[in-house]
């Protein structure tokens, strides 16, 4: 079965800039689900073929760790990996994320090389079979462009550094 990537995060535009980055990179876009918080993203994840989910903290309903949390919890789930990526950047709750059994921890805003080569880094760590081979961009994502949008869409959705 084909492996499907999931990005949980309320954010509209985070998922878009996210789904973006993967599906220039690493993922099809065909194999990409998304979920606007962390109930729908825990549901998703019992999809078949689901193997990694980046997931923000911070959303309604359900907050990121509590679905990583239930993820772990899931004798199913067992092999999925979950990488945070979030705005959250207090040391506590990245050693509370990997306590929970999170494969790996991004702050935002990030860098598209970033999410990439932290994506490599967990599947390759994890004995995952390669994942699809980098594409050259016809458009890349610019930096420039990206932190601003990301930057703009905490001022929007009224989120702040932590």
């Amino acid at each position: 079965m084909a492996d499907l990537l999931l990005i949980v995060d309320d954010s509209v535009v985070m998922r878009h800039v996210l789904k973006r980055i993967m599906s220039r990179s690493l993922w099809p876009k065909e194999r990409i689900l998304e979920a606007a918080d962390g109930q729908e993203g825990l549901e998703l994840a019992r999809t078949p073929g689901v193997s990694l989910v980046l997931a923000d903290i911070q959303m309604p309903v359900m907050g990121g760790l509590e679905m990583l949390q239930k993820i772990r919890e899931d004798e199913n789930l067992g092999d999925v990996l979950v990488l945070m990526v979030t705005a959250v950047t207090t040391r506590a709750a990245e050693v509370k994320a990997r306590k929970l059994g999170a494969a790996g921890y991004i702050r935002k805003p990030f860098d598209p090389d970033q999410i990439t080569s932290e994506v490599t880094r967990v599947w390759t760590a994890a004995g995952r079979t390669r994942l699809v081979a980098p594409r050259p961009l016809a458009q890349p994502v610019s930096r420039s462009v990206l932190r601003p949008m990301i930057c703009a869409t905490w001022v929007r959705e009224g989120k702040t550094r932590r």
